[in-house]
């Protein structure tokens, strides 16, 4: 690294908050040769491997629907597995984005996952609630998220500094 800093996994390990959208493509309903029993459909119960190493106190995943049912249901039944082997508790979000601002127009599956010690304390995550805005009133994630009346989402934008980065004075 030639700016001193630490590598991208040695700075991103300092964030409170992780985003993540594992490879979908062998479990999205669209893909007629899917196979949804190999090695990169997988990859939606593997990164609970990374999230275990860097602790985030939340991490938010993004998944097409049908993550719910690929392999009979064993996939998601091993991502809950997980998340609760290492720690974390899983709060489950079927949305559609354009509900929420989006010009985007297609049913997804958010999982809220929060560190157990940080779910003790602040309690489960609240989702935002569906504005059902036209496509003149799009918004950012950071919009989107900040009016949620969830304790837990309020205190780690507080504490997180990327965040208040993006802060309007």
């Amino acid at each position: 690294d030639s700016t001193g800093k630490g590598s991208f996994v040695q700075q991103a390990r300092t964030a409170e908050i992780a985003f993540c959208g594992p490879p979908c493509t062998q479990i999205t309903q669209v893909n007629p040769y899917r196979d949804e029993t190999c090695a990169t459909a997988r990859l939606f119960v593997d990164v609970l491997d990374v999230l275990d190493r860097t602790r985030h106190s939340m991490c938010f995943c993004e998944s097409p629907a049908s993550v719910m049912t690929a392999d009979g249901g064993r996939l998601y039944a091993s991502f809950q597995d997980k998340c609760t082997h290492v720690g974390y508790v899983v709060h489950t979000y079927g949305m559609n984005a354009r509900q929420y601002g989006s010009i985007e127009n297609r049913h997804r599956m958010f999982f809220c996952l929060v560190r157990s010690d940080v779910h003790d304390r602040l309690g489960p995550m609240t989702p935002p609630t569906p504005t059902n805005a036209s496509q003149t009133d799009m918004r950012t994630m950071r919009e989107a998220l900040l009016p949620a009346d969830s304790p837990l989402i309020t205190a780690l934008i507080d504490r997180s500094s990327c965040w208040k980065r993006f802060r309007t004075p």
